[in-house]
Formats: C-alpha cells, sequence, structure tokens
C-alpha cells in the first residue's frame, strides 16, 4: 500500500469519528427543543451555530480536499486530517446546556441518522475502478455529511417524526 492510500484512510476513519460526534451534538441539540424541528431550526438561526468556526472549518476542508494539491499530496491530506481530528476532538470535550438523556426517541434519531454517509458511500464506491478512487470519494462523502449536518439533522429529524412520537 502507498502512503498516500494509508494518509487517506486514516483521514476517513477520522471523518467517521467526526461524523459521530458532530451528529451526537446536533442530536443533543434537537432532544433540547424536544425534537421540533421548527424550535431547532429557530434556535440554530438565532444562535450562531450555523457559521461557527466548526462550520466554516468544515467547509475549508471540504473544499480544500477537492483540490488538486489535496489529490496528488498525501502532506496537504495528512494535515487536513489533523485538522479534522482537532474540531473533532473540541466537539466531543465542548460541554452542553443541559446533559445528554438516552431516550428512545434520541436512539431512534441518532442511529437512523449515522449509517446514511457509510451506506452512500459504499454505493459511490461501487461505480469506482481502483481502491484509491474509492477512498477519496468516501472522503468527500464524509466531508460533505458532516459539514451540512445540521441540515441532515433536520430533514431526518422531519422524517422521523412522520413514524414516531415524541417522548
Amino acid at each position: 500500500m502507498s502512503v498516500s492510500l494509508i494518509v487517506n484512510i486514516a483521514f476517513l476513519v477520522t471523518l467517521l469519528g467526526a461524523w459521530c460526534v458532530i451528529l451526537r451534538y446536533d442530536v443533543q441539540m434537537l432532544q433540547q427543543n424536544e425534537f421540533s424541528t421548527q424550535a431547532f431550526y429557530s434556535d440554530i438561526r438565532t444562535s450562531d451555530e450555523t457559521y461557527t468556526t466548526q462550520r466554516v472549518a468544515f467547509i475549508a476542508i471540504f473544499l480544500a480536499s477537492t483540490t488538486t494539491y489535496a489529490t496528488q499530496s498525501w502532506m496537504v491530506m495528512l494535515l487536513l486530517c489533523i485538522a479534522t481530528f482537532a474540531i473533532a476532538a473540541y466537539q466531543f470535550s465542548r460541554r452542553k446546556n443541559q446533559p445528554l438523556e438516552f431516550s428512545k426517541r434520541f436512539g431512534i434519531n441518532y442511529f437512523a441518522t449515522l449509517p446514511l454517509p457509510i451506506f452512500t458511500a459504499v454505493v459511490a464506491s461501487m461505480w469506482c475502478h481502483s481502491i484509491e478512487d474509492a477512498v477519496s470519494c468516501a472522503i468527500l462523502i464524509f466531508l460533505f455529511f458532516t459539514t451540512f449536518s445540521y441540515a441532515i439533522s433536520l430533514c431526518a429529524n422531519w422524517c422521523i417524526s412522520l413514524f414516531v412520537k415524541k417522548d
């Protein structure tokens, strides 16, 4: 295996961890708003959650990973991997307003939304010709889901609310 492939796989694993942490934060924010899509959306709009440094950094990482420098240089991908790990570690250590309660609705929201990028990456990698292309495609998919996690959480919560009553 080449160094580039190893770094890309490490970046993919880091993105998986970042997706889990950021999704947990978004679902916890939904829980604080009693799983009301409208309340969550207005809370995000009125606070600075849509344009936090973390989300802007993920947009920058997303754009940087699509450049030719990132696809041709494993050092650039390693720097992006370190930046992603730092953002995820900060988000994991961040204090929340209310403690997390593992309710039935939390579990349904979290574990229904969690496999979305994994499923999307597996389906997209079926059309790739090499393992390097498949890993690069999966990286972009995970970056997209992590960058726009609050919008994906809103959509998933709305879909789940059609079938599940509030706790």
